[in-house]
């Protein structure tokens, strides 16, 4: 108890969660902004903190899921040394959960990668 009571202490110290919560804001305008971009690919972009999901869909209208799309995306993230998820019902939404030392640096190198990465699978 006393080594989970130490944990909180330094989460609380360090500001470690109004620190999520900023950078957190920051990459979700980041992917919200790509979403308005490319609203045919991205149905919906949400998330709180550093826990952010992007869900692929088919079209906007039908809003398909396109699980096909969310692998090639976590693929493609994974080789250019981004690490990400798909999870979701139908595998069709890609999760981040990075580290709490994750910066505003990283903000922009993450929404460089997976911008690239969805460019390079929608071969525009």
């Amino acid at each position: 108890m006393a080594v989970g009571l130490a944990v909180l202490d330094v989460i609380d110290e360090e500001g470690l969660v109004k620190h999520a919560n900023v950078t957190g804001a920051a990459l979700l305008n980041k992917l919200l902004a790509l979403k308005q971009k490319y609203p045919q690919y991205i149905g919906d972009v949400r998330g709180i903190g550093l826990f952010i999901g992007v869900e692929f869909v088919t079209s906007p209208e039908s809003r398909d899921p396109n699980p096909e799309l969310a692998v090639a995306i976590k693929s493609g993230m994974y080789r250019d040394r981004v690490i990400v998820s798909t999870e979701g019902r139908y595998n069709n939404i890609v999760k981040f959960k990075p580290p709490m030392t994750f910066d505003m640096g990283n903000v922009e190198r993450f929404a460089e990668v997976f911008e690239k990465c969805l460019v390079r699978e929608i071969k525009i």
